[in-house]
């Protein structure tokens, strides 16, 4: 019985394995030069998840994010709720965001790490060392 079920869960095993989120990667100046080009603040975004209810917020109005995958190859991905990006700072603590919710006031980065608490971080440019972004795989939608 033991090793039926083992044969059994072999394939729901090896597809998480292969089919793991893509990690992509970008310099801080050109983070901050997107959101900026962006029309900032101007993006009223409701969204919606099996768990939450809809959510309304200002987002950052990037539509693409232009980044690199791990072969330094240029690549557009476009941008869903569930976007999340984690950002190292010059101590080597990572913050992590959802994407279409980060904003600049003046030299600092603020947006939500966590859409069910609805809790805010902020983090000053000056700061970031290194920016990662992936699909989180959350079923988050634009309403």
């Amino acid at each position: 019985m033991k090793k039926r079920l083992v044969y059994l869960a072999m394939p729901v095993l090896m597809c998480s394995l292969l089919c793991s989120c893509a990690t992509y990667h970008l310099a801080p100046g050109d983070l901050v030069n997107q959101i900026r080009a962006a029309h900032q603040n101007e993006l009223n975004v409701t969204h919606s998840s099996p768990m939450i209810p809809s959510q309304r917020y200002n987002g950052n109005g990037v539509k693409e994010l232009i980044c690199y995958d791990k072969h330094e190859k240029k690549t557009s991905l476009r941008i869903t709720p569930a976007i999340e990006m984690r950002i190292t700072d010059t101590n080597g603590h990572r913050h992590i965001f959802y994407f279409d919710t980060v904003n600049l006031e003046d030299s600092v980065l603020v947006g939500m790490n966590s859409r069910i608490l609805s809790t805010k971080r902020r983090l000053s440019i000056a700061n970031m060392r290194k920016v990662e972004v992936q699909n989180g795989g959350k079923a988050y939608q634009y309403k």
